[in-house]
């Protein structure tokens, strides 16, 4: 179904400043199938709207070192950031962040918070 321009713009002033995440498997930093349906989605708006930037927080859950998952939360980030600049979005229209596994978005004590900890947070930003 084709969205009006003004539904357009309404999605997108909805998803400003509010996350959205590209998960990761344990110990894993590629972007996969299921990540690249969502990314494209994102890639469109970015094209559309050459005003809007994007801001990738990287993370990780509480398994293995506080080392260890810094430089996984970053390669997670920089993967996704690759991801965009192979798809076209200029370089300086996308920043980068790595937690590891501080500052988490849901608790390590569910399966389901510790998959939301293994993650790319996406923000699009004006």
């Amino acid at each position: 179904h084709v969205r009006s321009r003004r539904q357009r713009q309404m999605c997108i002033r909805d998803s400003l400043n509010s996350p959205s995440y590209v998960l990761f498997s344990p110990n894993l930093s590629d972007v996969n199938e299921e990540n690249v349906a969502y990314l494209g989605e994102v890639l469109q708006i970015l094209k559309n709207n050459p005003s809007i930037n994007i801001e990738i927080t990287g993370r990780a859950d509480i398994q293995g070192s506080e080392d260890y998952n810094l430089d996984l939360s970053k390669e997670r980030a920089e993967a996704v950031k690759t991801w965009f600049i192979e798809s076209g979005i200029q370089q300086n229209r996308i920043s980068t962040k790595f937690k590891g596994k501080a500052d988490p978005v849901a608790s390590n004590n569910t399966i389901e918070g510790k998959a939301l900890n293994r993650s790319a947070q996406i923000i699009l930003k004006l």
